[in-house]
């Protein structure tokens, strides 16, 4: 426990916010997460274990040098050098067949609007500490020479919910440090230091992602939606960092894998593909994680009757192109690679055979998460019924998933509904985070 980012463990003085305010009615504030959990069998989470990290590069001009001389972590530890440097080949040379031929989904069109949401993606790291030092956009507690912000903690979660919605957010959920779920400290950079023990408050942001880019998941045009909701993730998060700053108060970014903070805050419940998935937005989601000293109230884990749902459904399992998904009909404490941790009762996935197909073809597929039925949101009255149905009487569960198939609401690859996307009305990103909050 030592290594860990933070000792933080102090509960006193926590108080809860208004759980009946934050959804609708059929889903219920609970106690615990809705998986079991046994911390006597839970080693730290890794982050250089982790299947990510290395795919974020990929389209650096320089990506065959710097993937050599990048650290043996996260999918370089996984694929190995080679594997990466022939997908890498095998990629480029598929976007450029894509677009001469003009596959559906990954047109000229299509793929020049995915560069261009990742050039965003891209250019949303500014580091905020260099940007406040040469412009005005410093502490404004410091400008106006003031104290900082003061307030109870359930007037700072208020204005923290509304800044975070106006910045970008879909929704947030607030926590507080546990250690059982920190990366060491050890991986968190030669600057890393423990936390304060005041800086213990957890607020966790979900930014949905772009229903129509999700319904046309491994395609060119699912590649662009998945960079939208990742470059909102990237700005609202600066901009909220940047709110606490000129209340007065310190942050740092949430150093933990950010589901499991996910499911302590309510936002969602683990489903089968082992993701945090929420009763408003479904799987299609991005988290945010931000550690703060300004004193909130917190969240409660939720239950909306996913774990009896997942049992049953499986639509995310049949879907995947190289069986990432587990099939099996009951969850397992049996870890499966050691990018997952022990500890914990769930549905463990493959994804190191997830990574690489998403970056040979150069995909960020997704396609388990645009079918599972939570996914589509209240787009039909069938969605309206089932939804609460489904939490509340586990036997409705087989019936939402036929009624999702039988109308197909899930992913599509026909040549039509892909080029359809141009003709549509959409909303500024393709969203609309208001649907069916309450």
């Amino acid at each position: 426990m030592e290594d860990r980012m933070s000792a933080v463990s102090d509960q006193s003085g926590i108080v809860y916010r208004n759980q009946k305010k934050r959804y609708p009615w059929w889903v219920k504030s609970v106690d615990e997460p809705t998986i079991e959990i046994d911390l006597e069998k839970t080693t730290p989470p890794s982050i250089y274990k982790s299947t990510a990290l290395v795919q974020r590069f990929l389209h650096r001009k320089d990506y065959k040098e710097f993937i050599k001389r990048f650290p043996n972590i996260g999918t370089k530890r996984h694929l190995g050098v080679d594997t990466l440097l022939k997908t890498y080949d095998h990629r480029e040379a598929l976007v450029k067949k894509m677009v001469q031929e003009g596959i559906p989904g990954s047109t000229q069109k299509d793929l020049a609007l995915a560069y261009a949401a990742y050039s965003l993606y891209y250019d949303s790291y500014i580091p905020l500490e260099e940007l406040t030092e040469r412009t005005s956009f410093e502490n404004m507690t410091e400008k106006a020479g003031v104290q900082p912000w003061q307030g109870t903690p359930e007037e700072a979660s208020n204005i923290i919910e509304k800044a975070a919605r106006v910045l970008g957010a879909g929704q947030i959920g607030i926590t507080t440090v546990d250690p059982n779920y920190m990366y060491p400290l050890s991986e968190g950079g030669k600057n890393a230091k423990p936390l304060p023990p005041e800086m213990k408050y957890v607020i966790m942001i979900v930014t949905p992602w772009l229903p129509e880019g999700t319904r046309r998941a491994d395609t060119g045009m699912g590649f662009m939606a998945n960079r939208v909701h990742t470059f909102l993730e990237q700005i609202t998060s600066f901009g909220l960092r940047n709110f606490i700053k000129g209340l007065g108060y310190s942050y740092t970014v949430l150093h933990a894998p950010w589901p499991a903070f996910a499911v302590i805050s309510g936002l969602g419940e683990l489903s089968r593909v082992n993701r945090v998935v929420s009763p408003i937005y479904g799987a299609g989601i991005n988290l945010y994680g931000i550690v703060t000293d300004l004193p909130l109230a917190i969240d409660k884990p939720i239950d909306f009757g996913l774990q009896t749902f997942c049992k049953k459904c499986k639509r995310c399992a049949e879907i995947c192109p190289v069986g990432v998904v587990s099939k099996k009909d009951e969850p397992s404490w049996e870890v499966e690679g050691e990018w997952n941790t022990p500890g914990k009762k769930v549905f463990f996935e493959k994804s190191k055979a997830c990574i690489a197909y998403q970056i040979k073809n150069h995909s960020s597929c997704s396609l388990c998460m645009a079918v599972c039925p939570w996914t589509k949101q209240d787009i039909s009255v069938i969605h309206r019924v089932a939804k609460p149905l489904s939490a509340k009487f586990p036997w409705a569960a087989s019936l939402m998933v036929m009624m999702d198939k039988i109308f197909g609401y899930g992913p599509t690859k026909d040549p039509k509904k892909l080029e359809e996307w141009w003709e549509l009305d959409l909303p500024a990103f393709g969203i609309d985070t208001t649907r069916k909050r309450h």
